[in-house]
């Protein structure tokens, strides 16, 4: 039902729309009608053609305005609207090479640390190479008509009205600073560039509205419609879930070696405000050794550093075999189940142990009840050690 009424609102739009246009071109030729008319006796020839010419650029505005400005919002309108959660699906890794503070063209993440993830988009240059001779190509014609006398007509002020606006695109994409979006972690909000030349606003990520334009993931400047700033040059749900995880302050930072340096430190200070439940829910295994900081000895590290299979594939093997083999409807949540150490060559998990205890050797067997050993050697080995 919700389908048939959007696409009935559609086509009452879309027909509204045209009416309006059919409307508004057969009253512009009226108009230039009755300007040929009014000054068509004037004393001066210059005055006739140049009143033509004005009326031209004018109704080439209006014409920008309502073309345009109407197909922008109405394939906003049109675009798809998925649903959107603040919810963490999966843990996407940046590495220290894909942030350029430097890079002022293209697609880039420009800092990345435990305070401020900043991202910008800039045309490629390539583009704006374009947008340059276009426009100078497009003002050297310009010129030629102007001296052969075969710009005073409405025609002619129309398309002057159209270059101009070609050749201000330019210069507006050609000069104009990097515009960033602006994660502050610490405070909860994001500052995002105003559209056009209209100045930044800083908002609450809990009131950030995502949305899809033109195949790009957006925060919206409206909750009706899908344009907005760009965030991604594309809609993807490893981002989305990637910017969640960042302005979630208490959990650990996002995996990836961007990351690492701030790892210890960003611990440490959710560790002195006692671990803070999460804002956002998970749906995968999300802990500080998940996304690569190992709260234990520099020996444990050089022990497991040794062993063939890495700790976060021993998780998955043992998620498998919980939920399908064993069958276990107790874990509900992934981070239900806790790497607590290693034992010998295999790793040691236990559900519902505490999150954040250091991951301990463990010297003897005796020590071990109701955990599972996953082998660090073989693959698929589990071993279960009842209470």
């Amino acid at each position: 039902m919700n389908k048939v009424n959007h696409v009935l609102i559609v086509l009452v739009v879309w027909t509204a729309y045209i009416t309006i246009s059919i409307l508004f071109f057969l009253g512009s030729l009226n108009v230039i009608e009755e300007v040929s008319l009014l000054y068509r006796d004037a004393p001066l020839a210059g005055i006739h053609g140049f009143a033509e010419f004005l009326t031209g650029f004018a109704i080439g505005g209006m014409i920008m305005i309502v073309l345009g400005g109407g197909s922008f919002f109405f394939m906003s309108f049109l675009n798809q609207k998925p649903s959107f959660k603040r919810l963490i699906y999966t843990t996407m890794w940046l590495q220290k090479e894909d942030v350029n503070p430097t890079d002022l063209s293209g697609i880039c993440f420009r800092q990345a640390d435990d305070h401020f993830l900043i991202y910008a988009h800039r045309p490629d240059k390539s583009l704006v190479r374009i947008m340059r001779w276009l426009s100078l190509f497009l003002i050297a014609g310009l010129g030629m008509a102007w001296l052969k006398d075969q710009l005073l007509d409405p025609v002619g002020g129309m398309f002057t009205f159209w270059i101009l606006c070609v050749v201000g695109i330019w210069i507006y994409y050609e000069f104009r600073p990097v515009k960033a979006v602006i994660f502050d972690r610490m405070k909860g909000t994001v500052t995002l560039p105003g559209p056009g030349i209209l100045p930044d606003r800083t908002i609450t990520f809990s009131h950030i509205i995502p949305g899809i334009s033109f195949g790009k993931l957006v925060f919206k400047y409206s909750r009706f419609l899908n344009s907005g700033v760009s965030v991604w040059y594309e809609y993807n749900l490893d981002i989305w879930s990637f910017y969640v995880h960042y302005m979630d302050k208490n959990r650990p930072l996002p995996p990836g070696t961007a990351f690492d340096p701030y790892r210890e430190k960003d611990f440490m200070r959710r560790k002195s405000e006692n671990f803070p439940t999460p804002m956002y829910p998970n749906k995968c295994w999300l802990t500080d050794a998940s996304t690569g900081y190992i709260y234990g000895s520099a020996h444990l590290k050089k022990r497991i550093s040794h062993f063939k299979i890495n700790y976060r594939s021993a998780y998955d093997t043992l998620l498998l075999h919980i939920k399908y083999a064993s069958k276990n409807m107790a874990v509900t949540n992934y981070n239900d189940i806790v790497w607590i150490g290693i034992y010998k060559n295999s790793y040691v998990f236990k559900l519902f142990a505490p999150e954040h205890d250091e991951i301990l050797i463990f010297r003897h067997l005796s020590h071990l009840s109701d955990c599972y050993l996953v082998d660090g050697f073989v693959k698929k080995k589990i071993t279960y050690m009842p209470a």
